[in-house]
């Protein structure tokens, strides 16, 4: 077993075991590289929501998360739409969510994926 600059232990998935690294990296104001668990990077995700950053998160079965899917939230409100460009169309979905800071947020997610924009509305209501 090891520990992880975020100082909890860490086992390694098992051998052929599909899934993730069991470990987020990080690269801090340094350019230095820190490994911390999932449960880390959920906090450091939610500290960057209540500072009020744009992050990266995944919409996925009516649920906002993050990469590891250590910080979740329930959205509404989704729409599905096309947009036009790069020579034709392309799908468009977004949906609403409240924060961690109790405020509303959206995501925009553009293309085949899941993953999209989210960022917090300058009208919390």
């Amino acid at each position: 077993m090891t520990t992880l600059d975020c100082g909890h232990d860490y086992t390694p998935p098992a051998a052929g075991e599909s899934g993730g690294t069991g470990y987020a990296s990080l690269r801090v104001h340094t350019g230095a590289e820190r490994r911390i668990c999932y449960a880390c990077c959920a906090e450091c995700d939610k500290y960057r929501m209540n500072r009020g950053e744009t992050l990266t998160l995944y919409l996925s079965n009516g649920e906002v998360t993050n990469w590891p899917g250590s910080l979740r939230f329930k959205a509404f409100n989704i729409t599905r739409s096309r947009m036009n460009g790069f020579g034709g169309y392309y799908p468009r979905t977004t949906a609403r969510f409240r924060g961690p800071d109790g405020c509303l947020w959206t995501i925009d997610v553009r293309g085949d994926m899941e993953c999209g924009r989210a960022y917090r509305l300058k009208d919390p209501r």
